[in-house]
């Protein structure tokens, strides 16, 4: 929905039907199922364009000069990388958009739960030692990423309402 929403913006097209299709806007339209299989995609020559993100690509690509928030960065798919990205080790990219995404948020069924029982969930997943959780969440500068990478010594899970994700939301409605 990001990529979609920008290149709409941008090119100021009608509709993002264009988009999804071959013949249209790209001469060619490739799905890669998953953010790594674009990423892929991308590496082997097979796209021109493609659209992953940090958290499900940091495992197999290093920043080589930038960042992953800066425009014009390069990255570099790592000697050891696995599968899928094992037939494209060492090759680059340089990335010519960046969008910060929302993540998505951790639910719970406030019909099955007691307000005494989200207040204990939410008190757990916001606290210090949920934050100091490798596994959860890596340290800044760690070379083997968690779940999420500390982008500083302040990242921590936060409780939000639905207003967060306001932006989303609003991508959605004007497409």
């Amino acid at each position: 929905m990001i990529p979609v929403a920008t290149i709409k913006q941008q090119f100021k097209l009608k509709s993002t039907d264009e988009l999804s299709q071959s013949g249209h806007f790209f001469k060619s339209v490739l799905f890669g199922n998953s953010h790594q299989g674009s990423a892929v995609n991308l590496f082997k020559g097979d796209a021109d364009v493609a659209v992953f993100d940090d958290i499900d690509t940091s495992a197999y690509i290093d920043v080589e000069q930038g960042s992953w928030s800066k425009v014009g960065s390069t990255f570099k798919v790592k000697a050891n990388a696995t599968a899928p990205f094992t037939d494209v080790r060492g090759l680059e990219s340089v990335s010519i958009a960046v969008n910060p995404v929302q993540n998505g948020p951790f639910v719970a069924n406030t019909k099955a739960l007691s307000a005494a029982d989200q207040k204990k969930i939410t008190a757990a997943f916001t606290s210090k030692e949920m934050t100091a959780n490798t596994k959860i969440l890596s340290p800044v500068n760690a070379k083997v990423p968690a779940i999420w990478k500390k982008e500083s010594t302040k990242t921590k899970l936060l409780k939000v309402t639905d207003d967060w994700y306001k932006p989303t939301h609003q991508l959605v409605q004007d497409n």
